[in-house]
């Protein structure tokens, strides 16, 4: 059975850095931002929310609509992974059936640093 942790890596933006947060099964959750890590705790309609969003967008490895560097400064790279498949997206150009799946993460990360 393939592993149901999501890892969803931001990069870019003004700032710059480089975050990443890290969503276990059991709600468990890690946030890295230039190095520093903070620990936290999902609540488990969040997690729920989240994997349903992910499993209806599929499988992610056929979601890749660039790899390169997002044009202007301001954009990000996503990069999603679940269950072994990974998807990379822009802000501006994430899919749709990626959508919910990205705000909901960029939420938790948001939640996780305070």
């Amino acid at each position: 059975m393939a592993d149901d942790t999501v890892r969803f890596e931001v990069e870019g933006g003004y700032t710059g850095q480089a975050r990443a947060l890290t969503v276990h099964p059991d709600g468990t959750a890690e946030v890295e931002v230039s190095g520093h890590r903070s620990t936290g705790r999902l609540p488990a309609s969040t997690v729920a929310e989240l994997t349903a969003a992910l499993d209806r967008a599929g499988g992610l490895d056929a979601v890749v609509p660039g790899a390169g560097t997002p044009p202007g400064a301001d954009r990000q790279r996503y990069t999603l992974t679940y269950r072994g498949a990974t998807a990379v997206a822009h802000d501006g150009a994430v899919p749709d059936r990626l959508q919910e799946a990205v705000r909901l993460l960029r939420q938790a990360m948001t939640s996780l640093r305070r």
